[in-house]
């Protein structure tokens, strides 16, 4: 509860996705103050209100980060000193690959000069993962 009162301090208020007038929202925030939407700050803001991601369940939708991606991101990611190299000890279904690959692919797009890899254990696993995360992301950001 305390972190959800210190989000909506730092952060706008999150727009209910399926509102027609979210794209505006967005460009409202963006257009407002482009430095603050270009922050360290307004990362988390960003990877759930720019990105979508195709679910089993709902098909496309929102990133909205879960409870293990949101105490990960505060903890490790968005801390004062970030970690570098982090181990994820991988359980199934938590969406850490989504979260990570939007993470990177957020850095790439509002960063000079930056470039991400992801390694996976084949080929056509990396493959299929920049199909489903990166590339849907990219093909249905606003425009």
């Amino acid at each position: 509860m305390l972190y959800h009162v210190l989000m909506t301090a730092v952060y706008p208020l999150a727009w209910d996705p399926k509102e027609e007038y979210h794209q505006a929202y967005v460009t409202r925030i963006m257009y407002g103050d482009f430095t603050w939407f270009r922050s360290k700050q307004a990362k988390l803001w960003r990877l759930e209100n720019l990105y979508f991601i195709t679910t089993k369940s709902d098909g496309k939708q929102l990133f909205k980060c879960n409870r293990a991606q949101r105490h990960f991101v505060v903890t490790y990611l968005l801390c004062e000193n970030p970690y570098w190299r982090l181990i994820i000890l991988k359980s199934r279904q938590l969406g850490f690959t989504t979260l990570i690959n939007l993470w990177l692919f957020d850095d790439i797009l509002w960063n000079l000069n930056y470039e991400a890899l992801v390694v996976a254990h084949t080929l056509e696993d990396a493959k299929q993962i920049f199909n489903k995360k990166v590339s849907y992301a990219k093909d249905n950001l606003y425009r």
